[in-house]
């Protein structure tokens, strides 16, 4: 039987030894973390191309990832559902938003002026994958080991020791690629978001044109607050002012939000890179997949596919 390696338990790691799964491999996963410690554990997870590198590539992968999602949302137990967002522009840059193209067109409305907050001029209503990522891993991870998947809790030290002719190893350790590969333009992100109780009639949305990353996300266990972009920063706690000028700022865009009780505060990293790197190496079946940002589960499938094809393509 086909053989091959993961290293690393997210997102991308969890959704590319699934792919690989289902093209008759046998698939041993090796993460320095447990699934459930992951940054991506701690993500608010909707569909959305933030951030990601050269924006045409992209928006292929997350169209992919956009047919995977609403395709997994016919169930429960996934945790995905279609979700109405509303992207929000303080200014209008561009006659067309750059994260257009990674949508179907038949899931875009743009706002009317009286359904935007103050202060914005444009916005636009796209139907979207809510991915609950308390739900979604678990859920990855059980699909997983029902087909026969392992999860070894090991620190990888070199891939190339861990690459053998008769198998391939696909290296999905975000960040850590920064020291297993040297790849110095990987570079830490911090992140922190607020969760506060569930409250009806909240819409989810996003300014992703403030420098601070302002977004609301409405999921079953509480509404996630965001947020912050913290450059070649690795938070290890929540910071209080912090997290009073999150609500302050989500405040301003759902005055609803104001009788929002607060349930926890988390930190998380996220792996920037100026280009999402999926590439073999040459002579070796080692192929890296990371570098995905903030937009880890919005290309997961995407980068996984492509994975896939280039293991067919090398025989």
């Amino acid at each position: 039987m086909k053989e091959a390696i993961v290293v690393g338990a997210g997102v991308v790691g969890l959704t590319t030894a699934l792919t690989l799964q289902s093209a008759g491999f046998n698939v041993r996963i090796i993460s320095k973390e447990s699934v459930s410690n992951t940054n991506s554990s701690r993500a608010g997870a909707i569909w959305f191309p933030y951030r990601c590198g050269e924006q045409a590539q992209a928006n292929a992968w997350a169209m992919e990832g956009y047919a995977e999602f609403e395709k997994m949302a016919s169930s429960n137990r996934t945790g995905v559902s279609m979700v109405s967002f509303l992207v929000l522009e303080r200014l209008v840059k561009h006659d067309m938003p750059y994260w257009l193209g990674g949508v179907p067109k038949k899931a875009i409305r743009l706002a009317e002026k009286n359904e935007l907050p103050a202060t914005y001029q444009r916005g636009h209503f796209i139907a979207v994958p809510l991915i609950e990522s308390p739900v979604y891993l678990p859920f990855l991870k059980e699909v997983f080991e029902a087909n026969g998947g392992q999860i070894e809790i090991e620190e990888v030290l070199s891939l190339h020791e861990l690459a053998r002719e008769s198998r391939w190893v696909i290296n999905c350790s975000g960040l850590g690629a920064r020291w297993l590969c040297q790849d110095k333009s990987v570079y830490p992100v911090g992140g922190q978001t607020v969760r506060v109780g569930v409250m009806p009639g909240v819409q989810a949305l996003v300014d992703e044109q403030d420098d601070s990353l302002s977004y609301i996300i409405p999921r079953r266990d509480g509404i996630i607050l965001g947020g912050t972009v913290e450059e070649n920063s690795i938070p290890t706690m929540p910071n209080m002012d912090v997290t009073r000028k999150i609500l302050q700022r989500c405040h301003h865009l759902q005055p609803l939000l104001g009788k929002a009780k607060i349930l926890d505060a988390q930190v998380s990293v996220r792996p920037y890179r100026p280009t999402v790197r999926v590439e073999q190496e040459p002579g070796i079946r080692l192929i890296h997949n990371y570098g995905h940002g903030g937009a880890g589960f919005t290309l997961s499938w995407g980068t996984a596919f492509d994975v896939l094809r280039l293991v067919k393509q090398a025989g």
